[in-house]
């Protein structure tokens, strides 16, 4: 019997999705943005193969189906994480789903760049991954050739607020572009989505404005992005796809593509909605527990919160959780939150999705990037810069034989002159060394770990230190001077500095450098909220 059969894989990817998402100050623009990149290549391309008019037998209501066993029209191998890839059993088959996908994509995503391309592939003679690794160079290229300028006003137009682009109607009585309009328009359904596969809690809803993410009256508003992204996951799916090298290997290797596309998912959502819930514990927990002078100041505004209410705003607004999740269902996740959680958040979610990974016999993890700034800030670059962190934290991890999660953090009180290794090397070194330990690992008790910042945070959150304010900030400035100084400055003022392994005098040395130990934490001690108490096996029950 002849094994081989022609068919044409094919496979869509979004493109410059950084820019169509966060692309605007607007929280409520980034949310439907972000909805319809995950449409594209999730629902709608679904939405597609199922459409009765295409009468396309398929594998979506029926996992066991096969194309080279069961005669299908299309076999869907993967979707959603911004990719969809599935196989055609003809080319014209092929051509109509890419037809149907674009002219839908025009319509209900303008703006949007979305590049799709197919290739023959002979079941039994082709090897699947060498087909997918060509689909990828194929579109990266089309993506890197796509250099379209959008069409500017013609005669008398008005111009969009956010995009520059003639506006073709109005939305608060503000005009916006096309591009803008299909963002809001989806406002409802993308929150509906989000609340169906991340419950914000009982009592809370998610929120849709920036200025809701939590604040105290009198101080400036402060939001983190946060960026994680899975750590090694790419090449181990290379590595999986090489695995299964021969042509009568090809059902093996999609069935283990899809079982770990399936597990990053669910681990990535499940860490999602842990970390919800140990907000939820802790906003609940802040009321009742007896705190420090600096977790009473931080708490101020999230007890406004529980009340029903943003200070300084009217109290029938409802209780808005002070964290939004932007792109999530995969290993690359983006969410949003009051900047004084930034870090806990961040770190709860690694620790949660490692969690998750472990159980599933999955040792993977993921590092993270918590840019800090403003809440006006331009978001699309408090976007890049967190995931220029997070890209940091990836070296340092790679670099130091890590072998868990690391992060990266920043914290932009102004604008940035330069970008990231320019600042640091601007405001952070000194002839004496380092004074930041970042990058860091999560776990464990090295120098460059949290555990060392945490150590000093422990010290200058206590009430000791918040009675002695202007002490802290002159002890920043010491450190900038090097052991000596600080080695003066304490026997001026007689004052124990925190106690931590390996730190003499603030520097230590850890082979490569001499680093301070007390910078971060110093730095952290007003703008550091830690979820304690939540990482109890109640906070996180099995689901």
């Amino acid at each position: 019997m002849d094994t081989t059969k022609e068919f044409y894989l094919l496979r869509v990817e979004a493109s410059s999705i950084q820019d169509y998402i966060f692309g605007s100050n607007r929280l409520r623009e980034n949310i439907g943005a972000s909805y319809l990149v995950a449409s594209v290549t999730g629902e709608w391309s679904r939405e597609v193969v199922a459409d009765s008019k295409l009468a396309m037998k398929s594998n979506l209501n029926d996992d066991s189906v096969t194309i080279e066993r069961d005669n299908l029209d299309v076999e869907v191998l993967y979707s959603g994480g911004g990719n969809f890839v599935a196989l055609f059993r003809t080319e014209d088959g092929a051509k109509e789903f890419t037809r149907n996908l674009s002219k839908r994509i025009l319509e209900e995503a303008p703006g949007l760049k979305v590049h799709i391309h197919s290739v023959k592939f002979k079941w039994g003679e082709d090897v699947l991954h060498e087909k997918l690794s060509y689909l990828s160079k194929e579109l990266k290229q089309q993506s890197n050739a796509s250099n379209v300028m959008p069409l500017a006003g013609l005669g008398v137009t008005v111009m969009c607020g956010s995009t520059s682009l003639p506006a073709v109607g109005l939305v608060d009585k503000k005009p916006v572009s096309a591009k803008v309009l299909a963002k809001l328009n989806i406002i409802d359904a993308a929150n509906r989505q989000l609340v169906t596969a991340i419950s914000p809690g009982e009592g809370y809803t998610y929120p849709m404005d920036f200025d809701d993410l939590g604040r105290t009256r009198g101080e400036a508003s402060l939001i983190a992005v946060v960026h994680a992204d899975g750590d090694g996951i790419g090449k181990a799916i290379i590595a999986l796809g090489e695995e299964f090298d021969e042509p009568e290997m090809a059902r093996d290797h999609i069935t283990d593509l899809r079982a770990l596309s399936d597990v990053i998912n669910e681990a990535s959502e499940k860490a999602l909605q842990g970390t919800v819930l140990s907000l939820c514990t802790a906003l609940q927990k802040s009321v009742e527990r007896k705190r420090n002078r600096i977790e009473d100041d931080l708490y101020k505004a999230f007890e406004n919160l529980l009340k029903g209410k943003v200070e300084g705003t009217a109290s029938s607004k409802p209780s808005y959780l002070p964290f939004r999740p932007l792109v999530f269902g995969g290993d690359d996740v983006t969410f949003v939150c009051d900047g004084r959680i930034g870090i806990a958040m961040a770190l709860e979610y690694l620790r949660l999705f490692k969690q998750y990974m472990t159980e599933k016999d999955k040792p993977f993890t993921a590092s993270a990037g918590i840019a800090v700034v403003k809440s006006h800030y331009p978001f699309a670059r408090a976007y890049a810069l967190a995931e220029d962190l997070c890209k940091q934290a990836k070296d340092f991890r790679r670099n130091s034989g890590a072998q868990g999660s690391c992060f990266d953090w920043h914290l932009a009180m102004t604008g940035l002159a330069g970008d990231l290794e320019e600042i640091r090397r601007r405001e952070y070194s000194t002839p004496h060394g380092n004074l930041t330990l970042r990058p860091v690992m999560l776990d464990g008790e090295e120098l460059r770990s949290w555990q060392t910042v945490e150590n000093g945070l422990n010290d200058f959150q206590s009430d000791v230190w918040q009675d002695k304010r202007n002490k802290a900030k002159m002890l920043r400035e010491k450190l900038r001077e090097g052991p000596d100084a600080v080695a003066e400055f304490v026997t001026l003022y007689g004052q124990k500095l925190p106690s931590i392994k390996g730190i003499d005098n603030g520097w230590s040395n850890d082979g490569s450098g001499n680093l301070c130990g007390y910078f971060d934490a110093i730095e952290l001690m007003d703008l550091y909220l830690p979820l304690k108490g939540d990482t109890s096996d109640e906070t996180h029950p099995e689901n």
